[in-house]
């Protein structure tokens, strides 16, 4: 069906009664997989063999419609199945198979190989109409193998007959379409009747600019943004034609079958401004042109760039170099000019209330945007306009479910009043309404627009997932899974964007963003064998990522699936994701006391404004953009860093990324600066941030800590240490001690002597002397070994347990000390503690320990490379380390095992 110009009938009959729902389709699980590997085996095989053609004749006019004539039938073939009923492949049948073979039945009898997919098709059909108690169906094959050779008709072989189902067997589509007609109707009536599923919305214009344009402008003032599921079915996009009754879109390409439409778009020229052609029907007239430019931004703005026939040929291009900017509230939000945008909310001076409410829910400023929804659908009740006040009470529905807080007292009236309207009630209404608006409230009502984008979004991303385990075994596939995923989740922005819909905030549409995200970071992280991977990201899905994405996915799915620097496509100028970052970056002191005031009658402003923040610190983190750009970021980073509040706490953890990721780019001086501005802001008194200045010193051995201000502020950290010993700040701070200038180490090593001569700390002594900052003298590591006794069975009880070793911190601390510094234990303290249990018997003294007792998984509950060298240096530990390791794979164990007797070595 996919090859062949003669199954184009088929194909069109096919859809006309599934889509009349007259069949429903069996999709077994092997049957979707067998599709999507030999479509793109076939097309690749096709394009071969056009472009071959192409060579020798030389003639390269019409090897493109052909290709495209391929690709649409592939389209509709996916639609098809897609449309179809999906069960999996059971282990049961998969055995019950094995067993038919084994047997010599049909479909595996004779001599020859046979393949098993099609014995697997059927079997699993079968099993799925014996779970549903289904008692006939339709199976057609060309597979003679399924066929009983002993009838001169075909006739489904005997072994294959089933108890209590009927098989109408047919070996093609075309006998079983003929004997279809007997039962449906005649396949010419049922595509007929599928006619009735295009949608004409005004009287028709033989001008046919002129049609398009009214068309658009009709849609325009009911919805900025027509779904295209609606669009495609809309005259003159489609018109009736028994022939060829579908159109459809897919990845930005509307296949039309309205040949006027197509002679209307080849008659233009879109290299700048769309004009048409010299010699054409159309003059350049004020009016025409006017036309054209509105019809080809509305379908530009609607994500049709490209325009051809059903049948795949008559490919037109129509997408414009760059629209111009809008700087409307919305736009400027969208382009984050925020300091800009809220300055025009303020003057008040845009007279599109629904571009006003998108920005102030943009903003964060929910109760604004809820009062401007209120008031556009009273407007629209007092003007009996049925459609847009319907459109506009889920606008209302939807903001008010984000206005949990009614605490003025303007507002809380009205979500009273708005709790108590019923959805279902208006939409009854619409029972006299033309089809259209049924149609455009349905999808409000149902909600079929955002259902089909997140049930789309979530199977195009489980495409993508199966890809990425199949290219993990070696395998290979070429679906074009990440282009439908980009297409399906513009088209989603798109859809919310432009309709002013308050729908970014709910979980569904956080679910479908980090679904997207997931596919994006899979699609990359695939090897160079798979054609259809991400190869680089652009500054576009940066932007969509900037605006929508949410950071602590991003790290994760990076961690998760790529941890090296993302390539990255450098556009030509200033590409999207560059421009918004900069107006964000660059006006954050001119934008921060504006939402701070913003922030006094909605606290959620300063959230989501800083929401943007967290993106842009993410993604510069993980993606490996120009150097020059990145210092400009950095430099404007620094300005944020007063600014953050306790309400940050949780993403603080993205400054140190960037710090780690472009620290040595941006510079020692800048370095200096930001460890200043850390120290300015006790929010910042993090071990995320704080350890990355000591990640960095480990590196460059630079010193950060170089003037008498940043050292009076450390000392003041610790301090307040104290309190807060125990906790990972504590390490964070005596991290920073390589980042300090000589004489500040110097003289925090005599801090520290001080403190512990005035009040002995064990576990201030064991970090000092663990970092270097002050060595153990033997009457202090005496001292220190005092603190510590016997515990008693209670207090063993409640200690920490680690790899099924129970174990005690503070002994750990005591037995690495001495490692480190190779100090001896008194024989007195191992007699203290000597009888805790095996494992602490072999801590204390390695040499004398009776190693029949010795678990080789004792290595893991403590790991610091002083402790692994000692217990590597006993050939005892060494024996059985590698005796386990051989008969029980354990990977963590074996890679201390070569790593430190190689050292030994």
């Amino acid at each position: 069906m996919l090859k062949e110009a003669k199954d184009e009938f088929s194909l069109n009959t096919l859809e006309a009664i599934i889509i009349q729902d007259k069949i429903t389709l069996l999709v077994p699980e092997i049957l979707q997989k067998e599709w999507t590997r030999k479509k793109g085996q076939t097309l690749t095989q096709l394009q071969k063999k056009i472009k071959e053609t192409e060579n020798i004749t030389g003639r390269t006019g019409e090897s493109l419609p052909s290709m495209q004539q391929l690709k649409d039938r592939a389209r509709r073939i996916d639609g098809i199945i897609a449309a179809g009923k999906p069960f999996k492949l059971t282990q049961k049948v998969k055995a019950a198979t094995i067993d038919v073979s084994l047997e010599k039945k049909a479909p595996f009898h004779g001599d020859k190989t046979k393949s098993i997919n099609d014995a697997l098709f059927f079997f699993s059909a079968v099993s799925y109409l014996k779970r549903k108690k289904i008692d006939s169906i339709y199976f057609i094959t060309s597979d003679r193998d399924f066929t009983d050779e002993a009838k001169t008709e075909p006739v489904l072989h005997r072994d294959l007959l089933q108890p209590g189902i009927t098989i109408n067997y047919y070996n093609s589509l075309a006998r079983c379409f003929s004997y279809l007609q007997q039962v449906l109707g005649n396949a010419k009536e049922a595509t007929e009747k599928n006619l009735n599923y295009q949608l004409k919305v005004i009287e028709k214009n033989p001008n046919i600019l002129a049609y398009v344009y009214d068309v658009l402008k009709f849609l325009k003032a009911r919805m900025e943004f027509t779904p295209t599921e609606l669009l495609i079915r809309i005259e003159p996009f489609r018109i009736r034609d028994i022939k060829h009754p579908y159109t459809n879109y897919s990845l930005y390409s509307l296949a039309t079958n309205n040949k006027d439409l197509i002679n209307l778009f080849q008659q233009i020229d879109f290299r700048n401004a769309p004009r048409f052609k010299q010699g054409t029907a159309y003059k350049n007239t004020k009016k025409n042109l006017e036309q054209l430019q509105f019809i080809t931004r509305t379908l530009q703005e609607n994500l049709v760039h490209h325009i051809s026939m059903t049948t795949g040929v008559d490919y037109v291009s129509i997408e414009l170099p760059e629209l111009p900017n809008c700087d409307c509230p919305t736009c400027l939000i969208n382009r984050l000019e925020i300091a800009r945008a809220i300055k025009a909310l303020a003057a008040d001076t845009d007279k599109d209330r629904l571009k006003i409410a998108q920005a102030y829910f943009n903003l964060g400023v929910y109760h604004k945007a809820f009062l401007i929804y209120y008031e556009n659908y009273k407007a629209h009740v007092a003007n009996h306009d049925l459609l847009k006040s319907y459109i506009e009470l889920f606008r209302l529905k939807w903001s008010n479910n984000i206005l949990w807080r009614a605490e003025q007292t303007e507002t809380k009236s009205m979500k009273t009043e708005v709790d108590l309207i019923d959805t279902e009630e208006r939409y009854f209404q619409f029972a006299a309404s033309s089809e259209f608006e049924k149609q455009v409230a349905s999808l409000f009502f149902q909600n079929n627009v955002l259902r089909s984008y997140a049930e789309s979004i979530a199977e195009t991303l489980d495409k993508i997932r199966d890809h990425y385990r199949i290219q993990l075994g070696a395998g290979h596939s070429s679906n074009s899974n990440l282009n439908r995923l980009i297409n399906l989740y513009q088209e989603l922005t798109e859809y919310v964007f432009q309709n002013r819909l308050p729908y970014t905030k709910f979980t569904e549409f956080a679910t479908m963003t980090a679904q997207y995200m997931e596919g994006l970071f899979l699609s990359y992280a695939m090897n160079s064998r798979q054609s259809s991977r991400l190869e680089a990201i652009t500054s576009g899905l940066l932007k969509q990522l900037l605006l929508f994405g949410n950071a602590d996915l991003a790290v994760t799915f990076f961690n998760r699936f790529i941890q090296q620097k993302i390539r990255y496509e450098i556009p030509e100028g200033s590409g999207d994701f560059e421009t918004a970052t900069s107006n964000y970056l660059e006006h954050h002191n001119d934008t921060y006391p504006l939402i701070d005031q913003l922030s006094k009658a909605s606290w959620e402003a300063r959230d989501n404004y800083f929401r943007y923040f967290w993106n842009i610190l993410a993604l510069l983190s993980i993606v490996d953009m120009p150097q020059t750009f990145i210092k400009a970021c950095g430099k404007n980073i620094l300005g944020f860093l007063p600014d953050i509040s306790y309400r940050d706490r949780s993403r603080i953890h993205h400054v140190a990324s960037f710090i780690k990721s472009w620290g040595p780019v941006m510079g020692k001086q800048w370095l200096q600066k930001v460890l200043q501005a850390i120290l300015d802001n006790k929010e910042l008194h993090q071990f995320n941030i704080l350890s990355a200045f000591s990640e960095l010193t480990e590196k460059s051995r630079d010193s950060y800590i170089t003037t008498d201000k940043m050292y009076r502020q450390l000392l003041q950290l610790f301090g307040e240490a104290d309190a807060m010993i125990r906790g990972e700040n504590e390490n964070a701070l005596f991290d920073l001690y390589q980042a300090m200038d000589k004489k500040y180490r110097t003289s925090l090593a005599s801090y520290i002597d001080n403190l512990l001569a005035e009040k002995f700390n064990h576990e201030l002594f064991y970090r000092a002397c663990i970092y270097d900052i002050i060595k153990p003298e033997p009457s202090a590591f005496e001292k220190y070994l005092s603190c510590f006794e016997r515990p008693d069975k209670n207090t063993l009880g409640r200690n920490q347990v680690f790899d099924e070793v129970e174990t005690m911190p503070g002994l750990n601390s005591v037995i690495n000390l001495s490692l480190k510094y190779k100090l001896p234990l008194p024989a007195e303290f191992i007699i203290r503690f000597k009888g805790l249990s095996d494992y602490y018997d072999w801590l204390l003294d390695m040499d004398s320990f009776d190693y029949a007792l010795f678990d080789p998984l004792w290595i893991l509950s403590y790991n610091t490379r002083y402790y692994l060298a000692k217990a590597f240096s006993q050939k005892q530990v060494v024996g059985a380390v590698k005796k386990y390791v051989k008969t029980n794979p354990h990977p963590k164990l074996a890679k201390y095992f070569v790593l430190y007797t190689q050292r030994a070595d």
